[in-house]
């Protein structure tokens, strides 16, 4: 039976590795000494998108220390148990820890800053030893599972119910062509409406993916084909789309107005112009 208690890390593209102490884990969880602790907490600066909103940023990134325990039957797999652990953790790209606390379950997005694997004498004729991995966290906040909002036809609204404890700004919104002047919005703040102005042609799809207040880059906004939906994040991939973003009709001079995903129920709101495939809205609670 599986622990209640455990820690996954995975960098996209990468296998996952699983730190807990149960008969299917080969890393054994020993410590993650201050993830819950001081250096959970942002400090605050001026700032935002518009420049008029607070952000949550740090003095020094927030860091922990995971501690995990590498133990095989024989050199082989020790060797293995290594080679794997190091792979896992070997590139500086941004990928999701991932707590498990019996019910909860909280994803941190961070990058490995160091490492201690060991291998020495003792480890490698006695086929154990202490791996300590450090992490630094890309912002303040822990986020909750992925939820998916579906929306129908060219006009639908969904209530949502966030567990959350802080507002949230990591959610995706995709809205897949033929589709004319699509857009966004949610009774968070009524003046909070995100719109393609344009047509998204057959075949292809808007992809908007917010990410946390002072964050580099802030947003995804790009037009990818079907093809290239899988890898709309990557450079090069579709064709920038920010500039056909607006706050709506009502507000067609300002820049799109980013909204979170607070506490709570709110109502997030699709509508289009044309187009009835409507779209999905992915987002996550933000926890503190």
């Amino acid at each position: 039976m599986p622990d209640i208690s455990y820690d996954t890390w995975q960098i996209p593209g990468r296998d996952m590795v699983t730190f807990g102490h149960n008969t299917t884990t080969v890393y054994g969880l020993i410590s993650t000494s201050d993830l819950d602790g001081r250096e959970f907490t942002s400090g605050r600066l001026n700032g935002g998108f518009d420049g008029g909103s607070d952000l949550p940023s740090f003095a020094a990134p927030k860091g922990w220390v995971t501690q995990v325990d590498l133990s095989a039957a024989d050199a082989d797999d020790w060797q293995t148990l290594r080679n794997n652990l190091m792979a896992a953790t070997a590139v500086a790209e941004l990928g999701e820890y991932t707590i498990h606390r019996e019910d909860d379950v909280w994803t941190v997005f961070a990058k490995v800053s160091d490492r201690a694997i060991p291998r020495d004498e003792a480890s490698d004729v006695r086929h154990y030893g202490i791996a300590s991995i450090s992490f630094d966290a890309a912002d303040p906040i822990a986020y909750g599972p992925t939820t998916t909002e579906t929306f129908t036809g060219s006009s639908d609204s969904e209530l949502i119910d966030s567990a959350g404890w802080v507002d949230s700004y990591r959610w995706k919104w995709v809205v897949p062509g033929p589709v004319t002047n699509p857009q966004i919005s949610s009774s968070v703040d009524a003046s909070a409406v995100i719109r393609y102005v344009g047509t998204v042609p057959d075949n292809s799809n808007l992809v908007v993916e917010l990410f946390p207040r002072g964050s580099s880059p802030g947003y995804y906004a790009k037009v990818v084909t079907d093809a290239a939906l899988a890898n709309y994040a990557t450079t090069g991939v579709g064709t920038a789309a920010y500039g056909n973003l607006d706050g709506g009709a009502a507000a067609s001079s300002r820049p799109p107005q980013w909204f979170p995903i607070s506490n709570g129920e709110q109502t997030i709101t699709y509508a289009a112009t044309s187009g009835t495939a409507g779209s999905t809205f992915l987002w996550r609670p933000g926890y503190a």
